[in-house]
Parts: C-alpha cells; sequence; structure tokens
C-alpha cells in the first residue's frame, strides 16, 4: 500500500509540475502578457539603472524627441565642430526651442566616457525651464520613434523626463519583443527551438538599448518580429494564422522602414531569405491571399517615405581625415573589427566603453555556434545556403557601407547598427532546426532548458558587470561595495530584479505550442514534462482536466 501511495503522490506531483509548465501557453493573450511583462522588466531595468546619458548619443535623441512632441519636426541646421576619436569633425546639427536643462545633457557624460571614473563624477542636471536655443545632431531623423517616446517631457521636467522616455521606449520594445515569442510559440513542430531563437536574438545589448532613448533597440526588437513573422508565414502552412502573422510582420516591417535610412536592406533581407526556404504550400497560401497584397502594398508606401524622408533630409556631416582611405585599407580594418561588431551585438555598453564580461561573449556565441551546426547538420541544401548566406552578409555588409560612407565620416560603424539583420540568423537556424530535427530527439528536449539557463545566467552577468563599471569605474580596482555611483533604489535592487525576470523566461520557453490557436482543435494534453528534458526519454501525452 505504501508504494502505491508513493507512486500516487509522485504521479499528483507530476501532473501539479506539468501543469505548472504549460500555464503560460495556454492562451496567446495569457503568453504576451507575460512575455511582455518579463521583457520590460528587463529592459526597464536597464532604463533606471543607466546614469543619465549613459548610453550611446542618448543626449542628441532627447532633445530630438522633446522637439517633435513639441511639433518642431525640422529645425535650422547649424554646422559645429566636434572632436571623434581626437579627429576634428564638422557635424550638421539641428536647432530646436527647448527648456534651457536640454542643453546640459551634452556634457553630463564626458568625465566618465572612455575613462576609468564612476558615474559619480557626473553634474547634477537642473530643471530650468526657460526658453533657449538647444542643437541636436539627431535633428535629421525621421521623427516616427520620438513621437512614442517624447510625450513625457510635455508632463515632466529634468532626469524624471529621461527616466520616463526610456520606460516608454522599454514598453514599445517589450512589446515588439512579446509579439515575436508569441509568434514563435505558434509553430506547430518543435515550438520550444524557435522560441530559443527569440531569446538568442533579444541580446543584452538589445535590451539595454531598448531600455535608452535611442530608436536603434526599438528598430531591433521590430527586426526581430518581422523576422519571426515573415520566416514563419514562409517556411511553415497555417492557413488559420496567415492572416495574423501578416499583420504582424506589416507592422513590425513599417517601423523598421521609418527609424532609419538602412531600413529597406533590413526588411529585403528577410524577404529574400524566407523565400529560399519557403513551404511551397505556404507559398500558394500567400499568393493568393488578400492581406499580403495589402501588406506588400504597405510596405512600398512605407519604403516610399522613408527614401523620400532621407531624400529630403540629408546629412551634410564630414569627417576631417589625417590622410584618405583607400578602399583596400577600409575593408581590411572592417575585417579585422569584425570581433568588435560581435561584441557590440551581444553588450558594450555605455558610450561603447563597457563591454560584457567574457563569459557573456563566450556563452551567447556557444549557443549560436550550437544551433547553427544544428540547422547545417539536419537542414536541406536551401536552407543550408539561407543560413551561411546570412551569415556572410552580417560580414560584408559593414564592409561595403564603410566602402561607401568611410570616406565622408571614417570608419564609424557600430555592431549594434546591424542588429536589425542580425537577429535573423538565430531565428532562421532555428526554424530550420524545428523543421527537420526529430520531435522527440534528444536535442528538442534538452535544448530549451540549457540555453534558458544558460542565456539567463549571461544577461545577468552582463548586466551586473555594467552596474561594476557605472559605481566603480575600473571594474576590477575595488569590490563591488564601495560604490560611488548607484542608481535609484540601489544597484542590487535591479540587479536581483534583472536575475529574477531572466530566469522567468524560462518558464514560458518550456511550453509546447500555444494552446487555443483559431481553427485548430486542441486536445486536452499537457505540453512539458521537464523530467524528460533532463533524462532525453519522452512518454506519451497524457491527458488532463481542460
Amino acid at each position: 500500500m505504501s508504494d502505491v501511495s508513493q507512486d500516487s503522490r509522485a504521479a499528483r506531483i507530476q501532473r501539479r509540475l506539468r501543469a505548472f509548465v504549460a500555464w503560460p501557453s495556454a492562451s496567446r493573450r495569457r503568453l504576451w502578457v507575460m512575455s511582455f511583462l518579463l521583457f520590460f522588466t528587463l529592459a526597464g531595468a536597464w532604463s533606471l539603472a543607466t546614469p543619465i546619458a549613459g548610453s550611446p548619443d542618448e543626449p542628441s535623441h532627447i532633445v530630438r524627441a522633446a522637439a517633435v512632441v513639441r511639433g518642431q519636426i525640422n529645425g535650422p541646421e547649424v554646422m559645429e565642430r566636434q572632436s571623434v576619436g581626437f579627429i576634428p569633425t564638422e557635424f550638421a546639427n539641428s536647432q530646436f526651442q527647448l527648456p534651457a536643462w536640454y542643453r546640459e545633457l551634452d556634457g553630463v557624460h564626458k568625465c566618465y566616457q572612455d575613462q576609468w571614473n564612476p558615474a559619480s563624477c557626473a553634474p547634477k542636471i537642473s530643471s530650468n525651464p526657460t526658453i533657449e536655443p538647444v542643437t541636436t545632431a539627431a535633428g535629421r531623423y525621421n521623427p516616427f520613434y520620438y513621437l512614442f517616446v517624447g510625450w513625457p517631457s510635455l508632463i515632466v521636467l529634468g532626469p524624471k523626463t529621461i527616466y520616463l522616455m526610456r520606460l516608454a521606449s522599454a514598453a514599445f520594445t517589450a512589446a515588439l519583443l512579446a509579439s515575436a515569442f508569441v509568434t514563435a510559440s505558434e509553430w506547430r513542430r518543435n515550438a520550444r527551438v524557435v522560441k530559443i531563437g527569440v531569446l538568442v536574438a533579444a541580446t543584452p545589448m538589445l535590451l539595454f538599448l531598448g531600455g535608452a532613448v535611442n530608436p536603434n533597440g526599438v528598430e531591433s526588437a521590430a527586426g526581430l518580429l518581422a523576422w519571426t513573422a515573415i520566416l514563419s508565414a514562409l517556411m511553415e502552412h497555417r492557413p488559420e494564422l496567415l492572416r495574423r502573422r501578416v499583420i504582424r510582420a506589416t507592422v513590425a516591417m513599417v517601423i523598421v522602414l521609418e527609424i532609419r535610412p538602412l531600413g529597406p536592406i533590413w526588411i529585403a533581407g528577410a524577404v529574400l531569405t524566407g523565400l529560399m526556404v519557403v513551404d511551397r504550400l505556404a507559398l500558394r497560401s500567400i499568393l493568393r491571399d488578400v492581406g499580403v497584397r495589402i501588406s506588400a502594398g504597405i510596405g512600398v508606401v512605407a519604403t516610399g517615405l522613408a527614401l523620400l524622408w532621407s531624400h529630403t533630409h540629408p546629412d551634410h556631416s564630414y569627417i576631417v581625415l589625417p590622410e584618405p582611405l583607400g578602399t583596400k585599407r577600409i575593408l581590411h580594418d572592417t575585417l579585422i573589427m569584425q570581433s568588435d561588431y560581435y561584441y557590440g551585438m551581444i553588450g558594450n555598453f555605455g558610450w561603447l566603453d563597457t563591454p560584457s564580461p567574457f563569459m557573456t561573449y563566450l556563452i551567447w556565441g556557444g549557443v549560436l555556434c550550437t544551433i547553427g551546426t544544428l540547422a547545417l547538420m539536419y537542414g536541406k541544401l536551401r536552407e543550408i545556403v539561407a543560413v551561411l548566406g546570412t551569415t556572410l552578409a552580417v560580414i560584408v555588409i559593414p564592409m561595403v557601407a564603410m566602402a561607401l560612407e568611410a570616406g565622408k565620416l571614417g570608419l564609424i560603424w557600430q555592431g549594434r547598427y546591424l542588429l536589425p539583420l542580425a537577429v535573423g540568423l538565430p531565428l532562421l537556424t532555428a526554424m530550420v532546426i524545428s523543421r527537420r530535427l526529430p520531435e522527440r530527439s534528444v536535442p528538442q528536449l534538452r535544448l530549451p532548458l540549457t540555453v534558458g539557463i544558460a542565456l539567463a545566467m549571461a544577461g545577468t552577468a552582463a548586466f551586473y558587470w555594467a552596474q561594476r563599471r557605472n559605481g566603480i569605474g575600473n571594474v576590477m580596482a575595488q569590490p563591488i561595495l564601495h560604490m560611488q555611483w548607484n542608481p535609484p533604489f540601489g544597484w542590487f535592487t535591479w540587479t536581483l530584479v534583472y536575475l529574477v525576470a531572466s530566469f522567468a523566461l524560462v518558464w514560458p520557453l518550456l511550453g509546447r505550442t500555444v494552446r487555443r490557436v483559431p481553427g485548430v482543435p486542441e486536445a486536452g494534453t499537457l505540453p512539458f514534462d521537464p523530467g524528460q528534458a533532463l533524462s532525453g526519454e519522452f512518454s506519451s501525452r497524457i491527458p488532463v482536466r481542460p
């Protein structure tokens, strides 16, 4: 009797554990809300734990956002001489009429940028409301992003404005990432593997930029959603989900196209890659669908508007190079800097002066190599060509871009610029694995839990390392307890919040295909047995009560 009782108790525990793991995937809405809250927590932690003006070009973007929501879309051009890497540069800035305290932002970070000083050296920002001319290097940027994040400047003054702007950007980013996560969860086959692709693409750098006043973060998150929705529509034949995927792809496409001039290239890359690996049945449904034609029309209009804005708002900035850069040297230097570009996509914070610990780069690179190798092992020829082609594009595009622009602006390319395209690589490899990997194989069962925990550790380590650099200066100089700068509520609070949210993302990762998909009858089964992920065994599905 005791053995029977123990078996019954173990079965109840197992059922409850399975139900707990399956809970986030019980409905699409629940999964979206949960993933939104977790992504917002991660990006929001960066928002509140980063010093004022402590992210790339943030002062310029703050001024641009404040001007746009006041109806100041275009301002007179003012040429201002600055130094970039000790090289004289003539910046074509734009001038706007704003409260005087915005002028103070430009010098806040200079005492610790590229120096081993803590952020405590930065001067305090006032809340002076007097209207004065303020210049920004972002005055020619498309106003689309700034309309969403600039509204807090109409309500409050001073540092509170900046934190609210950052949180608005973090919410925008989290909404896009949550939509990508739900899109990945809708895959009928190996949905957990596709969700791995989303988490790998959502690097600490993407979350850091998403939590700053910088359009690069939202652009990268929109690129991630565009890749997820486009590839899902093209690679998996699901007529009942096509319209929903097309709507998500259209929204993401418009955002990417309207934020930066390179948007058309990023969207073209996603579409061309998807066509290389398209499912024939899916292609037939897509070609017959009216929504796809409408989406294509919207894309053409959005591309036209983006190109028109770029044409009518040219950048007249130029750098005074000590000697001309030949094409051979440009290609050589950009090839050598590929490791810097990689670090910049995974996590190089502050003004690109705060690299992540080596463990973060190692884990993220290891996961990328693992899923890439599996895709090359199991994929068909055209899928292998697509993976290799996307990898080649990530390497070659900076070289081409610098060959065209280095003579005017120098070697200014940064890894973060490439994120809207590079996010497609882990997504593509994950979807190839999902397509080809046997559904009950050992890698399919063990990858989600292993990768989820590894990425949570790597991301938290990067966040903690950034707190050390901001609080101490030289991260190797003294213990963390001797913090000279602290964010609101303290560094430990936000590090703990980041740790909990990172590991909490493993929960929705472990669920299988999201339930309650319209038009698809769902069996009353639970999607995942945690014991199987560790043992590599897979038993038949166990029915449960609805």
